[in-house]
């Protein structure tokens, strides 16, 4: 993986997290053994069946030092143990035989071909990722409801009305009045002297994860961003302003729920997002967590503006921005500084703005917890459940029938390994015919004549040239192996693929592409974007109005490098 010497405060990925920094630095484990690895370990639940009780708890690994596209794929995460039972598995016993081998993958190691050689290669765990209740599970906690049910700290929390009932709640505490955070000594001791009827800071008993050697519990046991902040907080908001039961209430927008999807539905997202928006009014009760991570990141904000009561956008303007940030792949200490105050007003206010009883554990985590653990562990998607729940899907995609659904599962894993040992299969993806190669890119698409525009008498000026033999307009480039589009491609028509932010940080418009075939270069013809105030206050920063500027530039296509949306 790459290292960042320049500004060893970068954070890009969990291999920049302080976790995996001790284990370079001098006596660490990855510092003599240039042949280890550090693993990211997850596991849940997963109901086949709606009519029958019977559950699978797969356990997965994903290997750190692999890019974040080979890591995540779904052929390179580690089915390492199943469970198939009645109801949750004795997680203990279950994870206790795993811990068992993975000491000793970490003492002796492995022996393995490389580059035709026998390495032993050497294995760490440096955290897991989890829901809360297969986090309570596994490490023999109290449930996420219950009295001092988080592993960062001791806050316990307390037990308020709600409805006709109780629950508990996670109020904001001022510096003075926090809890103190859990460390190593003392959440071994609790552990080892609780048990489920005398529990101690929370803890039922020892969990397996305190054998594993040289694992840290509280710094290797982060709060899962999917479930906690999208299926969590997120979908609790959205309930709140568009449920018909929440109808009395101040932030209750439901009424106007068909302005709202109209609006959602006129965005025209970049090829990066997977999902193009569905309609808000049919489907927002069964958005899946990317749908919802998009509606925080990028339609919320600008869909609600002028219905959602403006403390309230300003309040989920927090949300937005702070994990916007946290999602980012070139963290610097000034992000984290500023991520963690917006963060912590978001959480501060939540329960003004909102019934006291739904500031559960989750907004407490993202109050006070994430940008501590994306310190320990990188961006919060570098340790999210999202590539493991990918993989649980293909799992619940391979069982067919109720008989022998293990044998079922490892047959099929057994099968895509022949396959790709014997015929060396990579999933690669669909790049388009290249027409011409040029010096600084590839050409997709016809080469066709520059329009008779205004633009025409620019790009020859601009070239010197007298007619526009030796100048083609191209729609669609190859750059790096990345697509970029141009607006006068004309079959994209629900996504906007033209703005990019480029290497001297200026947005653009990409109008289209304009190859000189004297030089063999292929250039841009751009209009920039004017950057404005978005609205939103002193947060949502990652928003802005902008000005499309009516004098056009040319630059080199390599100058593009970020696709954003306007």
């Amino acid at each position: 993986m790459e290292r960042h010497a320049d500004n060893p405060h970068l954070v890009t990925d969990i291999t920049d997290g302080r976790i995996y920094r001790e284990l370079l630095s001098e006596g660490g484990f990855l510092y003599h053994n240039c042949n280890a690895i550090a693993v990211l370990m997850n596991t849940d639940g997963l109901s086949l069946y709606s009519s029958s009780k019977v559950q699978l708890w797969p356990i997965f690994f994903a290997i750190n030092e692999l890019s974040p596209s080979l890591r995540f794929a779904r052929e390179n995460i580690i089915l390492a143990g199943l469970w198939q039972g009645k109801g949750k598995p004795p997680m203990q016993q279950y994870l206790g035989s795993l811990c068992s081998i993975f000491n000793n993958l970490y003492d002796t190691g492995i022996v393995v071909e490389l580059d035709y050689k026998e390495t032993i290669v050497k294995v760490k765990v440096i955290g897991g990722t989890y829901d809360l209740p297969a986090k309570a599970a596994v490490l023999n906690m109290t449930q996420f409801n219950g009295s001092e049910s988080c592993i960062a700290c001791e806050d316990p929390g307390k037990v308020v009305k709600q409805g006709k009932g109780h629950c508990r709640t996670f109020p904001f505490r001022e510096e003075d009045d926090k809890y103190p955070k859990r460390n190593e000594d003392d959440v071994s001791f609790c552990m080892l002297n609780s048990t489920p009827n005398s529990r101690k800071k929370g803890f039922r008993g020892e969990s397996a994860l305190l054998k594993l050697k040289d694992f840290t519990i509280v710094n290797g046991s982060p709060p899962d961003y999917m479930h906690g902040t999208l299926l969590g907080v997120v979908k609790c908001l959205m309930n709140k302003w568009f449920s018909a039961t929440e109808s009395k209430s101040n932030y209750f927008v439901g009424n106007h729920l068909k302005i709202i999807s109209k609006r959602m539905n006129s965005i025209q997202p970049p090829q990066c997002m997977e999902r193009l928006p569905r309609d808000l009014e049919k489907n927002y009760i069964h958005f899946k967590a990317t749908e919802l991570q998009a509606w925080l990141l990028y339609y919320a904000l600008p869909c609600l503006c002028g219905i959602l009561p403006e403390i309230y956008l300003q309040h989920f303007a927090l949300l937005s921005e702070g994990i916007y940030l946290l999602l980012g792949d070139h963290i610097t200490d000034e992000t984290l500084r500023r991520a963690e105050r917006i963060l912590s007003n978001f959480f501060k206010d939540f329960s003004t703005l909102y019934p006291e009883g739904n500031c559960g554990l989750n907004v407490h985590n993202i109050g006070f917890h994430y940008v501590d653990y994306v310190c320990l562990l990188g961006p919060l998607w570098a340790w999210s459940c999202f590539p493991f729940e990918d993989c649980n899907s293909m799992i619940t995609k391979s069982v067919h029938g109720t008989g022998n659904i293990t044998h079922q599962i490892m047959r099929l894993k057994e099968a895509q390994t022949v396959l790709r040992n014997s015929l060396q299969l990579t999933q690669k993806e669909r790049l388009w015919k290249c027409t011409k190669c040029m010096l600084n890119c590839e050409v997709a698409g016809a080469l066709k004549k520059i329009p008779n525009d205004a633009y025409e008498s620019f790009i020859m000026r601009s070239f010197c040239a007298e007619d526009t033999s030796e100048i083609k307009k191209v729609e669609r480039i190859l750059l790096h192996r990345r697509k970029f589009y141009s607006q006068s491609y004309s079959r994209m028509k629900r996504r906007t693929c033209s703005a990019f932010i480029t290497k001297s940080r200026k947005v653009v418009v990409v109008l289209y592409f304009v190859l000189h075939l004297k030089t063999e270069l292929v250039y841009a013809l751009v209009l920039p974007m004017q950057l404005k105030d978005h609205g939103f206050g002193d947060v949502g920063k990652h928003f802005a109005s902008v000005n499309i500027d009516q004098v056009c530039e040319l630059i080199l296509v390599e100058e593009l490098e970020e696709n954003v949306w306007y």
